[in-house]
């Protein structure tokens, strides 16, 4: 009997792994288009068959995509090392740590953030409250320009920067005099008046003056001296204006013109309306006097302080208070003494008067 002995086969097991780029994969002849288990029988060298099972495992690469929403201001935005400088869509590939590749996409969109600038002019110490800006008038006491910020979210939720480049205009009070400031009318009813305002804060700024003499007259005049004249008496109120943008001081001093006072030598006291009282024309009634009337044997007939019948521009005031009105007065002559303490002088005057009914 003839006994064939052989060893027996050879059985080998093979792990092995991969990435998706290392594809198709070759091995002891077997070919792998992906993970997998393959069995190749091979011969050893003494001429035994060698069973060989492969198993394949496979890492694929990976790729992934990502929005992202940025404001211009956020700009350049760096991801992964790749810069964006404004809406775009950029690549790139990461090796992962089973060394296969993971490709990330990006696509940035970049939203608008907003500037915006108000100009505008304000008074020095005073309150001021626009374009969403509030400053109190201790904030407004330094003269000149400053520009301010603040941050709104606008509607892409990005910043909106508003900018105010603001003009705080010195307030100046104006500062002037007369020469004279007293004048009978006439005398001197011209005055001049000097502008003596310090403006030097006010250069390259547009500004004008504005004089208001009192008696319904006024004049724009930039000069530093100006003269008016006068047609009536009275206490004025002379104000000089300054107008810068829209900030407006002022200053005021009195003016005053006075006229010779004229006295009657007659009054017919009859009722009539017509010259039937002792009127003094001229005679401004806020001066303080007094009016001392006497009969032809010296006997007092009138003392009155602040006598207020008096005559300006041909309107009688006061009549029915007057000597004469409503009293019983013999015809005859009377003498008077009527002191005026004027503001340009103070004066006695003396004379008579003729009563006829």
């Amino acid at each position: 009997m003839t006994v064939n002995w052989a060893p027996p086969v050879d059985s080998t097991f093979v792990y092995d792994t991969i990435v998706e780029n290392q594809l198709p994969y070759h091995i002891h002849g077997l070919t792998f288009n992906g993970p997998g288990e393959q069995i190749a029988t091979l011969t050893t060298v003494d001429g035994c068959d060698s069973v060989v099972t492969v198993h394949l495992f496979v890492h694929y690469n990976v790729t992934a995509e990502a929005d992202t929403i940025i404001c211009d201001n956020n700009l350049p935005f760096v991801w992964n090392g790749v810069t964006f400088t404004q809406n775009d869509t950029q690549t790139v590939v990461l090796t992962a740590h089973t060394g296969a590749d993971s490709t990330l996409i990006m696509r940035v969109y970049v939203n608008p953030t907003s500037l915006t600038i108000f100009t505008d002019t304000t008074c020095q110490y005073t309150a001021y409250s626009h374009y969403g800006f509030s400053l109190s008038e201790s904030e407004t006491k330094i003269a000149g320009f400053t520009t301010l910020y603040r941050t709104e979210t606008n509607i892409f939720n990005c910043d909106s920067v508003i900018r105010l480049d603001l003009l705080i205009t010195p307030v100046i009070t104006p500062d002037f005099f007369a020469q004279p400031d007293k004048a009978i009318l006439t005398e001197n009813p011209d005055i001049l008046f000097t502008n003596i305002t310090d403006i030097n804060e006010l250069a390259g700024m547009n500004y004008f003056w504005t004089w208001d003499y009192g008696d319904g007259t006024t004049d724009t005049n930039n000069a530093l001296q100006t003269d008016h004249i006068y047609t009536q008496w009275g206490d004025y109120t002379v104000t000089l204006t300054l107008s810068v943008n829209e900030c407006v001081s002022e200053f005021s001093i009195p003016v005053i013109i006075e006229a010779e006072l004229v006295f009657p030598n007659v009054i017919t006291p009859n009722g009539d309306g017509i010259n039937d009282v002792f009127i003094i024309k001229d005679m401004n009634p806020e001066r303080t006097n007094r009016l001392v009337i006497t009969d032809r044997w010296g006997k007092i007939v009138l003392d009155q302080d602040n006598y207020q019948t008096y005559m300006k521009d041909g309107q009688i005031y006061n009549a029915e208070s007057g000597f004469g009105m409503g009293e019983d007065i013999s015809d005859g002559v009377y003498y008077y003494t009527f002191y005026y303490g004027g503001a340009v002088r103070t004066v006695r005057f003396n004379g008579s008067i003729t009563v006829i009914r």
